[in-house]
């Protein structure tokens, strides 16, 4: 069952003067904390040139609130959704904003294409496919290592019951030898008293 939704929605800011932006970006980080705390959504939302790429994940149920809510938001324009997906599991414990001037896998990915700026319009196809595989570095796949511990829990404990198995057998072997060798008469446990 696809129980949630994953979906990018890429917009940019208005043409606003620099300290004018800075306080958008400052309102809409804080709107989004507010927004996003709840734990329901999360994801990962990239700024840069005045462009945003904002990958986001809520159960399916809760998603078409959530476009509705996005559209809705007076700081973005020119709005598209260019992802939507439906999958079993989250890939992110929580909400993140990143500035792709200070990403390294951003940058390596716009030296790769040429690109002097963000352009978020630009990704389709291939390229879009490649940028989702910078933003899922950032995932915590929270089930991946769910399964992982639960795996070396169960490694754990069978090399316990290896070791207490193990243990065992050589006490059975020591009680086994120390048996034959007083049957033969290497060992004497009877007392011998002298008179």
């Amino acid at each position: 069952m696809q129980k949630y939704q994953q979906v990018v929605f890429v917009s940019t800011i208005n043409d606003a003067t620099p300290l004018v932006k800075r306080d958008i970006l400052s309102q809409f980080n804080e709107d989004a904390m507010t927004y996003f705390q709840r734990g329901d959504i999360t994801g990962l939302l990239f700024y840069g040139n005045d462009h945003f790429f904002h990958y986001f994940e809520s159960e399916a149920k809760l998603m078409d609130q959530l476009k509705a809510d996005v559209l809705a938001y007076p700081h973005h324009h020119s709005q598209q959704l260019i992802y939507d997906q439906k999958g079993p599991q989250k890939k992110f414990n929580s909400w993140q904003m990143k500035y792709t001037q200070n990403d390294p896998l951003v940058q390596a990915f716009f030296a790769r294409h040429g690109w002097e700026r963000f352009e978020p319009y630009l990704l389709q196809g291939e390229l879009l496919d490649e940028f989702m595989a910078i933003v899922m570095t950032y995932a915590d796949f929270s089930a991946t290592l769910n399964a992982q511990s639960t795996h070396q829990a169960s490694e754990k404990h069978a090399s316990f019951l290896h070791y207490v198995l193990g243990s065992l057998a050589l006490i059975a072997l020591a009680w086994l030898a120390f048996m034959l060798l007083s049957h033969f008469g290497y060992i004497n446990f009877t007392p011998s008293y002298q008179r």
